[in-house]
């Protein structure tokens, strides 16, 4: 969990952007509701076509909106991704809640670029990344401050108003 929050709150990610991710319990409503999926339930759910095979998925119908990420792949990285298992992850939740805000996929990885080498997020980098660099991230140059004094403070002050929170949070997830 603290994993999934993490790769969520990084400014390197979608909160770059402005977008803010909490967990919300009962009675909020989420907006998303992110699952750790079996390969075959996915298959069920949304057919195996071949155009979703081994790939986790957002479903657009209805609110909240879900995203199912696949075990497997959660699990184990996918053949054609050259990155590591944590690069993996973090592309996964970033690449799926892109889906979940309204971003769709990127179809060319040199054509795409914004960041020269780099595959970007919403290309499907589970099916390969021989193309580009494995990036989980929309903005990877950003700098990321470790340990600083005002993330711990924020960490307090979230604890304190999490109900709050949650409940103008324009973006939710559970899990």
């Amino acid at each position: 969990m603290k994993f999934i929050k993490k790769t969520l709150d990084d400014p390197r990610g979608h909160a770059g952007n402005g977008h803010c991710f909490r967990r919300c319990r009962k009675p909020y409503e989420p907006n998303v509701i992110m699952r750790l999926t079996p390969r075959h339930v996915i298959d069920e759910l949304f057919g195996d076509d071949g155009g979703l095979a081994n790939l986790s998925v957002t479903d657009f119908s209805g609110h909240p909106r879900k995203i199912y990420i696949d075990h497997e792949n959660w699990q184990t990285i996918p053949k054609g991704f050259t990155g590591c298992h944590t690069t993996y992850k973090q592309y996964l939740l970033q690449h799926e809640m892109g889906h979940a805000i309204g971003l769709f996929h990127h179809d060319h990885p040199i054509h795409d670029q914004t960041h020269p080498g780099k595959c970007p997020v919403m290309y499907q980098q589970t099916k390969g990344t021989s193309m580009c660099d494995p990036n989980p991230w929309l903005h990877p140059d950003t700098p990321v401050k470790k340990g600083s004094s005002k993330k711990k403070s924020s960490k307090k002050s979230s604890k304190k108003s999490s109900k709050k929170s949650s409940k103008k949070s324009k973006h939710k997830r559970k899990q």
